[in-house]
């Protein structure tokens, strides 16, 4: 029995019954960090995330409570870059790290927002990959050759 037809029964969860395409565009509203924790909802949830096609990184990623320090900030917020950039499976349309991260953080760190459009280069993935940094937007337009 598919997990649809015994939520058709329960009457529990319809949402799992969207197609694919449809739930990353549910989980695209999501700050990327809440988007990670609905992997804890079923088994079939457990990979979802690694799959959005949309990937912003902005203030929302690091938890205020985790420190007021900007180096542990700093850290905290390369990590979970690193870490979906790592598990993400599937086409990215967007990347996009906002001012928050660029505004941390001085030139000499850049080399992370390097290595990051390198491994979307790498990866071929067809879209676009944006930063802002200090208020300038800058674009990048990959084709998969």
């Amino acid at each position: 029995m598919s997990t649809c037809e015994i939520v058709k029964d329960a009457e529990l969860d319809k949402i799992s019954c969207l197609p694919g395409h449809v739930i990353d565009q549910i989980l695209s509203y999501l700050p990327i960090k809440e988007a990670m924790r609905t992997s804890v909802l079923s088994s079939e949830w457990s990979n979802k995330w690694y799959t959005l096609p949309n990937l912003v990184f902005d203030v929302r990623c690091v938890s205020a409570a985790a420190s007021q320090d900007p180096s542990v900030i700093n850290d905290k917020f390369l990590s979970i870059v690193d870490h979906v950039l790592l598990l993400h499976n599937g086409p990215i349309n967007k990347f996009e790290i906002n001012d928050y991260y660029c505004n941390l953080v001085g030139l000499s760190q850049m080399t992370d927002i390097d290595r990051w459009i390198l491994h979307l280069i790498g990866r071929c993935c067809a879209g676009k990959a944006s930063y802002t940094l200090y208020q300038s937007k800058i674009s990048l337009l990959m084709h998969k050759l």
